[in-house]
């Protein structure tokens, strides 16, 4: 149901091992989904910061993995400084579902 442009929010890997991140954004529904790939990185946790979010709004963030609340957050917050995402296991991945605050 969310529609909007595909944006890579991690630079483009030149290593395939290395860390992926993209979202879609939906600007009418102020909806968001991440989804992120560590295909056989060594580093456990990376910061994702998203792009395009309304700086004013307060986003809830799930996961997909944990099927639990992340927490929420500014969207100034999510491009500034990210959110943590942590993936114990090579190939591992993760979605991360954003609505915002009414």
């Amino acid at each position: 149901r969310i529609k909007g442009p595909i944006r890579h929010i991690l630079p483009q890997p030149r290593d395939p091992r290395e860390w992926d991140a993209m979202e879609v954004y939906d600007d009418c529904l102020h909806e968001c989904i991440v989804f992120i790939f560590n295909p056989s990185s060594p580093v456990k946790e990376m910061d994702i910061r998203l792009t395009g979010l309304d700086a004013d709004r307060l986003y809830t963030v799930r996961s997909e993995n944990s099927g639990a609340k992340v927490g929420s957050y500014r969207g100034d917050d999510l491009m500034d400084a990210g959110v943590r995402v942590r993936l114990d296991t090579a190939t591992s991945s993760e979605i991360l579902y954003l609505h915002a605050s009414a």
